[in-house]
């Protein structure tokens, strides 16, 4: 009962440029936290300033969105050395390559697939990571 207390009050930022995938997301996290803590930004520049006037405390991150892509949105966010360690999970439709893979596997804490996606593996990290901090 404490975690479950504990989980309900952290904040999820989903960074998607699309409303259908975003309110997909948001009802496999309403599972684990209160829908009111999960934010939503369509794009970069709302995801900044949301981490700038909100306390989140995990992120969630498509790699193709049209202004700024996953990638340089990751680079963004571990500009502020505060959120350095802030968990980060990319869910994205592209077909990675080995380096681009490299890449994420040293800033995030997991990637999946929006095809393969299974409400149980993200639940299950999310947890996982929302527990220890």
């Amino acid at each position: 009962m404490k975690n479950q207390e504990k989980i309900n009050n952290k904040k999820i930022l989903v960074v998607e440029d699309e409303l259908i995938p975003f309110e997909l997301y948001k009802c496999y996290l309403k599972v684990i936290i209160d829908e009111k803590n999960i934010l939503y930004a369509e794009d970069v520049s709302v995801a900044l300033t949301t981490l700038e006037n909100e306390h989140i405390d995990l992120v969630i991150i498509d790699l193709l969105m049209p202004k700024t892509d996953g990638f340089e949105t990751l680079i963004q966010i571990r500009k502020n050395k505060k959120r350095k360690y802030l968990p980060v999970i990319i869910i994205t439709s592209y077909r990675l390559n080995k380096e681009q893979k490299k890449r994420l596997d040293k800033n995030v804490i997991g990637c999946f697939s929006k095809i393969y996606l299974k409400e149980e593996q993200l639940t299950e990290l999310i947890c996982e990571n929302l527990y220890k901090n």
